[in-house]
Order: C-alpha cells, then sequence, then structure tokens
C-alpha cells in the first residue's frame, strides 16, 4: 500500500499515482486530515517535520514531473537519478547528464515542502463547492485510482492490469464516511492521526461501530480501516469487535525501531501477533472477522471512553 500526501500541482500528483500503479502496490490512502490538522501552512511551516528533514520529500526528489516542474521554477533538479529526469530532459531538450548537474537538495526541497504544504491545506479545504471533480476531492483521485490507462504524460503509455482501490485515511464522522462513500472510494481509514493534531478530538474506537454499521448496510464489500491508541494485541481485538477490518500500529513499532532498528520491529510485531493469536483462541476465534457476526455470542467487553 501507499500513503500519498498530495502537493498542489495536479501533474505531479498524477505522476506519483502512476508510479504507485507501475509498483504495483496493492492500495493507494489518502490522507485528508494533516493539513487542517497542522493549522496552516504557516504554523507547518514553523514546527512540521519538514522544516528539518528533508528525506520525507525523497519520494517527490524522484518523481519526472516533478524534477521537470523544479527545474521550471528553481532552475535546478532534485536528483541526479537518470530515470527520473528523463521526462525533463526530453521536454527541455537538455541531456540528463546535464541536468544531472543542476542536482540542488536545499532549494529542490524548499520547492517540495512549499508544494506539499499547499496540497495538504487544499484537500482539507472546499475548493469548488459546485464540482465534485475538483483536483483535491475523493471522487477525482478515486477516478484517478480506478482508471487502468496512464494518467501522466511523465510515463510511458500503457494499459494496468488493474485500477487502485482507493482508502480515505482521517474519517472520525458517519456523516464523512458516508461522503466518502459517495463520491466513489472503496474504503474508510477511522483515525485521528494518532491524537497528535487535535489534542481532545474524540477517540476513534468511539465512533468505529457506527461507521461500520453506516457503510455496510450501503455497500458489504467497502473498506473498514482503523488506527490511533494500538498499543497491544488485546487492542487489535477490540477494534476488531468494533467493525475494524484492518488494524494500523503506529508508536509501538516507531518506539521499537528507535531502540533497537529492525530487529526491535520484528520482535515487538511477533509478541503482538502472538498474543493475538492466543487471546482470538480463548475467545473461541478461528478468524478476527467472526467479531463482526452480529449472532456470535459477545466474547470481547468494551466500553466507550467518557466525552
Amino acid at each position: 500500500m501507499f500513503q500519498i500526501y498530495l502537493t498542489d500541482d495536479d501533474d505531479i500528483n498524477r505522476s506519483i499515482i502512476e508510479r504507485v500503479k507501475r509498483s504495483n502496490l496493492s492500495v493507494l490512502i489518502l490522507t485528508i486530515d494533516a493539513g487542517a490538522g497542522h493549522g496552516g501552512i504557516q504554523m507547518m511551516d514553523d514546527y512540521a517535520d519538514f522544516t528539518y528533514a528533508s528525506k520525507i520529500a525523497g519520494n517527490l526528489f524522484e518523481d519526472p514531473m516533478f524534477n521537470y516542474k523544479c527545474f521550471l521554477r528553481n532552475r535546478c533538479v532534485g536528483t541526479r537519478t537518470p530515470s527520473a529526469l528523463t521526462y525533463a530532459s526530453r521536454q527541455l531538450r537538455i541531456p540528463v547528464a546535464k541536468l544531472a548537474r543542476t542536482f540542488d537538495l536545499k532549494n529542490a526541497f524548499t520547492y517540495a515542502r512549499e508544494i506539499q504544504f499547499k496540497g495538504m491545506a487544499k484537500q482539507n479545504s472546499d475548493q469548488n463547492p459546485k464540482s465534485k471533480m475538483h483536483p483535491w476531492s475523493v471522487a477525482y483521485l478515486a477516478r484517478l485510482a480506478h482508471t487502468r490507462q496512464t494518467i501522466s504524460p511523465a510515463h510511458p503509455k500503457i494499459t494496468h492490469r488493474r485500477g487502485l482501490p482507493l482508502v480515505v485515511k482521517g474519517v472520525m464522522s458517519v456523516e464523512d464516511a458516508a461522503a466518502v462513500q459517495r463520491s466513489g472510494a472503496d474504503g474508510v481509514y477511522v483515525s485521528n492521526h494518532g491524537g497528535r493534531f487535535v489534542f481532545n478530538s474524540a477517540s476513534p474506537i468511539d465512533v468505529l461501530r457506527e461507521i461500520h454499521q453506516k457503510v455496510k448496510k450501503s455497500d458489504p464489500r467497502f473498506g473498514v480501516w482503523f488506527d490511533s491508541g494500538v498499543r497491544s494485541a488485546t487492542d487489535v481485538l477490540i477494534a476488531y469487535s468494533q467493525g475494524a477490518e484492518f488494524v494500523g500500529i503506529g508508536r509501538p513499532v516507531i518506539y521499537a525501531c528507535v531502540d533497537n532498528g529492525r530487529g526491535g520491529v520484528r520482535q515487538v510485531l511477533q509478541s503482538i501477533l502472538y498474543t493475538l493469536r492466543d487471546q482470538a483462541r480463548l475467545c473461541g476465534l478461528t478468524s478476527l472477522t467472526q467479531l463482526h457476526d452480529k449472532k456470535r455470542p459477545a466474547t470481547v467487553r468494551f466500553e466507550t471512553s467518557t466525552r
């Protein structure tokens, strides 16, 4: 799967999605809660991680359309990789080797940060209430993800074997989940970004069951994913009992990686999986999705938090 943060340039967004398709990844995740959560471009510019870590923009640096636009804007590129410069070379009629010599990480990162922040803000605002197909709408992105045709001139034309399902991350209400479903997406990802942006926001686990019931009534195949606050196998089991079909784990993996790198991540995941398997057996489950069966006796107790 690939999680995309949109830029404010539709050509670059199309190129990134096309690259995702060519990488044979299974799902495209659109995060819609980040820009507004950061409080606008100025707050992001002052405090966001982008201010300090250019590596986070590496995906943009290797994008052929980004390098073409970056050269037009700043007369520099963000990579020396020949394949990422071929399109710019063809459009600008400049040899790849000569383009590579304009590599300037600092200026390329400044451009990447600008278009990334503006794009994140746009996907959280109503750009054109009369059109559901403006370039930052869920409906527009769903159409790009689903089509089997090449969607960017920066890539050779081919017909893909299949399109990509689109899951929208950051949904925290039944109304938003229903709107995402009507827009043509294939699933919602119930999440408050780990509580990092709105410190007193509602807990996603409190709205998960209601969202599951709403979207499944309209389409049983529509996906319901979940994260935020998952620290243990018990949390995973509870999330499934409330309707989750996929559960993301963040901080335990991050902490393990910081502490002991790849080995730490492996150890934490193995521990969670072992405990989850053990607890599922104790509940008489052969599959976690059995927790979605309304006719099955409840084996996991859950109480909503106090609001």
